[in-house]
C-alpha cells in the first residue's frame, strides 16, 4: 500500500512540475530549474530575459523593461501559486524586484547555470542576461537533476572591459562593482563569451499582452 501511495504521489508531483512549466513558459519565462533549501522545501527557480542595454544609462527604457520583466514574473508566479494551492499545497513565491535576497545560488543550485567570473550566474545558452525569481511550496515535485552546464568559461574578456578594476583573479571586489554598476555599467555582461543568446528585445509581446 505505502508503494502505491509513493508511486500516486511521484505522478503527481511530475504532473504538477509540467503545469508549472507550462503555465511560466507562456508568461514568459526562458527557463525553469528546481531545487531544495534545506533538503526539506521544494523550490522552482524561473529565469527571465535581462539585457545590459537597460541599464541605468538609457533610465527610460530600463524602467519600462524591468517594469515588463517584473509583470512578467509576478504573472508566473501568481499563476503557478494558484495552481498548487487549488491542488490542496501551501506556496508563495518572490518575483525579481523582491527584497527577499540574492536568487543566484538558488538558480545555482537548480541547474539554471553556473557562476562567472562577474559574479553574475551564466546559462549555458542564455548567458548572464537573466533575472531569477522563486517559489517556494511544500507540493512533492519531483524532478531529475540536471546536469551542471554554463558557467565562466575564462576568457578573461569580462576582466579587459570592466573600467572599474572590480574583477581579479577569483575575486569580485564588490565595492568597486558596485560604484560602477549604479551609474549604469554593464561591461562585463556585453563582453562576456558565454552570453550566446544576445538581442536587445528578447521579452515576448506576450508578458504584457496576456493578462493574468
Amino acid at each position: 500500500m505505502a508503494i502505491i501511495e509513493g508511486m500516486r504521489a511521484m505522478d503527481e508531483g511530475r504532473q504538477l512540475r509540467q503545469s508549472i512549466e507550462d503555465l511560466v513558459n507562456r508568461a514568459g519565462a526562458l527557463d525553469v530549474g528546481y531545487t531544495m533549501i534545506r533538503q526539506a522545501i521544494p523550490t522552482v527557480v524561473m529565469a527571465f530575459p535581462y539585457s545590459a542595454v537597460w541599464l541605468p544609462r538609457r533610465p527610460l527604457a530600463l524602467t519600462r523593461k524591468l517594469g515588463e520583466v517584473a509583470l512578467a514574473s509576478n504573472q508566473a508566479l501568481s499563476r503557478a501559486v494558484a495552481l498548487l494551492q487549488s491542488a490542496g499545497y501551501a506556496a508563495h513565491g518572490k518575483g525579481v524586484l523582491s527584497v527577499y535576497g540574492d536568487f543566484r545560488p538558488l538558480a545555482a543550485a537548480a541547474g539554471l547555470g553556473g557562476w562567472g567570473r562577474n559574479g553574475l550566474i551564466v546559462h549555458p545558452r542564455y548567458g548572464s542576461g537573466l533575472l531569477f525569481t522563486a517559489l517556494f511550496t511544500n507540493a512533492p515535485l519531483t524532478w531529475e537533476e540536471r546536469p551542471r552546464q554554463g558557467g565562466c568559461r575564462a576568457c578573461g574578456e569580462c576582466v579587459s572591459a570592466c573600467p572599474a578594476g572590480a574583477l581579479d583573479k577569483e575575486r569580485l571586489h564588490l565595492l568597486r562593482c558596485l560604484g560602477h554598476s549604479l551609474q549604469g555599467c554593464g561591461e562585463c555582461m556585453e563582453a562576456c563569451k558565454s552570453q550566446l543568446f544576445h538581442q536587445a528585445d528578447p521579452i515576448p509581446k506576450s508578458i504584457v499582452d496576456d493578462p493574468v
